[in-house]
């Protein structure tokens, strides 16, 4: 597909054989949108799972945050995410 240098791609953190692929991801320059609530029982893989990610966001010069207490964004290179919500003035 001509023109497009970067996909938004949703996934699901299920275990820790999932990493590896999210990290590819990253490493592609794409944006992931993580589901993590199917893991959110096990905190043990969701801490490894968010410190593999973080590590790759910031090998690339991206960034991750938390949408929701079950997404994760990461971003590559030259986005930054706004941690503060738009509000209404």
């Amino acid at each position: 597909e001509e023109g497009i240098r970067m996909y938004i791609k949703l996934a699901e953190l299920t275990g820790l054989y999932d990493i590896p692929d999210l990290k590819k991801e990253i490493y592609s320059g794409n944006i992931l949108i993580l589901d993590i609530s199917l893991a959110k029982q096990d905190k043990v893989l969701v801490e490894k799972a968010i410190k593999d990610l973080k590590m790759a966001a910031y090998d690339v010069g991206g960034d991750i945050a938390g949408i929701s207490d079950e997404q994760v964004i990461v971003a590559p290179l030259g986005i930054k995410i706004e941690r503060k919500k738009l509000t209404k003035k």
